[in-house]
């Protein structure tokens, strides 16, 4: 079994115990406004187009197999850096472009080539007590291939975490969190008509799965992307307090609030794509404090990188 992949980190850090492999799996069904990984929200290979490296030689244009009259400038201008079109296979033009300025994002790699991958560090996951853990993207976009992968990864006696938006059927998640040992699930929004105008998708389908996940034994940590105009509000930090202050659960792990960074605008400018939000720039430790703070009143623990109490440093 195959899947589409468009990175393999190591020496992770942030999304897990101990010393961590993060493999990014293509396929998002939400389409946050401020995405940090934008290339991994379609299912299918993307290409970064660096305008800054292209000298327009027109050397990738004549390569094309199919004669296409548009140059992966004009292509990608259009914001169509997605390989749903035969034109955009893309092989031939990436060789042929002498200034590196097409990079393609996305591969197809079996369960046993990932698998390879994520062994080479088992003796860091055995002093740390880390291990894999699946991002993407939303592994949920390729249940079967992260289904396939998870139990691999466990019969191998690695531990192993996902994250994930939750928006899918409980089945599908039920099967995928038989084999997780960590699970991180963003509480993006809590009005779901706000949720739906930012990420394409309501919210009761999430709000749903995470009392089921709170219902398993799977130690779940809620992050809440804390993002200035569109969540960086006391009443958002009331209402998700108020929906988990009486959920069962004895491995819930609290909430981590998450800081806005602006590292998906640069990607959505080399896939071609119009920026869809810009953050106004502010400080955010104001409002990270008062949130934590929020959220300890309903009895819940939450943290954010830096903080004292936080998980991460």
């Amino acid at each position: 079994m195959t899947g589409f992949i468009f990175n393999i980190q190591k020496f992770s850090l942030h999304d897990g115990p101990g010393i961590r492999t993060l493999v990014f799996l293509k396929g998002c069904p939400l389409s946050c406004l401020w995405c940090s990984n934008p290339e991994g929200q379609s299912r299918s290979r993307s290409l970064f187009f660096d305008r800054e490296k292209c000298e327009t030689c027109d050397l990738s244009e004549s390569a094309c197999p199919l004669k296409a009259a548009r140059t992966r400038r004009e292509v990608l201008d259009s914001g169509r850096g997605e390989s749903d079109d035969p034109c955009l296979t893309w092989q031939e033009c990436i060789e042929k472009c002498p200034h590196d300025a097409l990079v393609p994002s996305g591969r197809l790699m079996s369960v046993a080539e990932v698998l390879d991958i994520v062994k080479q560090d088992l003796t860091f996951y055995e002093e740390s007590d880390g291990g894999m853990t699946l991002g993407g993207g939303d592994p949920i976009s390729q249940a079967e291939f992260a289904l396939n992968l998870l139990k691999a990864c466990h019969e191998a006696k690695i531990n192993t975490a996902m994250e994930s938006s939750a928006y899918a059927p409980w089945k599908v998640l039920d099967r995928l969190t038989d084999h997780v040992d960590s699970m991180f699930v963003d509480m993006k929004v809590m009005d779901s008509q706000v949720h739906r105008a930012v990420t394409g998708v309501p919210n009761e389908p999430i709000l749903r799965n995470i009392k089921a996940l709170l219902r398993k034994d799977i130690a779940l940590t809620i992050r809440i992307p804390v993002v200035p105009g569109i969540n960086d509000n006391e009443e958002n930090v009331h209402m998700a307090g108020r929906f988990l202050e009486n959920l069962p659960g004895k491995q819930f792990q609290g909430v981590e609030l998450l800081r806005y960074h602006k590292l998906g605008l640069g990607k959505v400018k080399r896939l071609g794509i119009e920026a869809p939000f810009q953050a106004p720039r502010c400080d955010l430790n104001p409002f990270l404090n008062t949130a934590r703070s929020i959220l300890e009143t309903y009895g819940i623990r939450a943290f954010f990188e830096g903080s004292a109490d936080g998980t991460y440093s």
